[in-house]
């Protein structure tokens, strides 16, 4: 695995994975497919989803605000909406995007989304 300071890519894990489980690349997408879906129903279902040693995936519900467009300095309303969160395993902190080796866990929340 190359140790560039870039998010790890899906093929990327695909590979990884094929080669570290001898699985082939469509096997290990599969997997990886699944394990996506999987976690997307649980949290819709469930309103949580925990990926074991990793993290937990929790529905937020934000309240409706009022906001400022940048470019005119219009006050908007922005509707209430339901996000995901994602929360680190071992303090239920959230999980910044900088934090090193997270970025594989942000690439799942983005597909979840």
């Amino acid at each position: 695995m190359p140790t560039s300071k870039k998010p790890i890519t899906k093929n990327q894990i695909v590979t990884h994975f094929a080669e570290k489980f001898e699985l082939s690349k469509k096997t290990a997408s599969s997997i990886i497919d699944e394990m996506a879906m999987l976690a997307t129903n649980e949290t819709k279902k469930a309103g949580a989803f925990t990926f074991p040693g990793i993290g937990k995936l929790v529905l937020v519900k934000r309240k409706a605000r009022v906001g400022r467009n940048p470019a005119t300095g219009e006050q908007i309303k922005i509707p209430a909406k339901t996000v995901v969160k994602i929360l680190n395993q071992r303090r239920n902190w959230p999980i910044r995007r900088d934090q090193g080796d997270v970025h594989i866990y942000w690439q799942i929340v983005n597909a979840l989304c």
